[in-house]
C-alpha cells in the first residue's frame, strides 16, 4: 500500500456521500420553506434586476412546456407535457392588484413561470454586466 492510499476512499463514494439523498416511497425527504425567507430571496434578486437597469421586459413568448400537478412530484413514471401560457398567467397574476380582497395562493402558480422567464431574459441581457 502506497502512502496509505487504500484508506482514501474512491472519488465515487466521497460523490455518493455528497448527494443529496433521493426520495422514494420509504424514504421521505422533507424540508420546511420558511416564506418569509422565500420572500425577501425574491424581493432581492427582483431588487437587483430593477438596480440594474431592467425595469420591463418584452414577453416576447407566450407558450411553455409544464407538467400536470398531478404529475409533477409522482417519480415513479413519465409525466405528460402540457402547454403553459405567459400570456395568460400574467393576466391571472395583474388580477390580485384589480382585486385585492380575493387573493386565492394557487395563484402563486402563475408567479412562478414568470419568475422563470424573467430570471432568463434579464440574466441575457444582463450577462455582460454580471448578471
Amino acid at each position: 500500500m502506497l502512502l496509505g492510499l487504500a484508506v482514501i476512499p474512491s472519488i465515487a463514494q466521497r460523490w455518493g456521500s455528497l448527494r443529496s439523498p433521493q426520495p422514494t416511497e420509504r424514504n421521505h425527504c422533507v424540508r420546511d420553506i420558511d416564506i418569509r425567507k422565500l420572500k425577501e430571496v425574491i424581493n432581492i434578486l427582483l431588487d437587483h434586476v430593477i438596480d440594474m437597469g431592467v425595469d420591463s421586459l418584452p414577453l416576447e413568448q407566450s407558450f411553455y412546456w409544464k407538467i400536470h400537478d398531478d404529475e409533477k412530484y409522482a417519480m415513479s413514471g413519465t409525466p405528460d407535457l402540457v402547454v403553459g401560457d405567459l400570456f395568460d398567467d400574467l393576466d391571472f397574476v395583474e388580477g390580485v392588484l384589480l382585486d385585492k380582497d380575493n387573493v386565492v395562493s394557487y395563484t402563486l402558480t402563475e408567479v412562478a413561470p414568470i419568475l422563470t422567464y424573467v430570471g432568463e431574459v434579464a440574466f441575457s441581457k444582463l450577462g455582460s454586466k454580471g448578471g
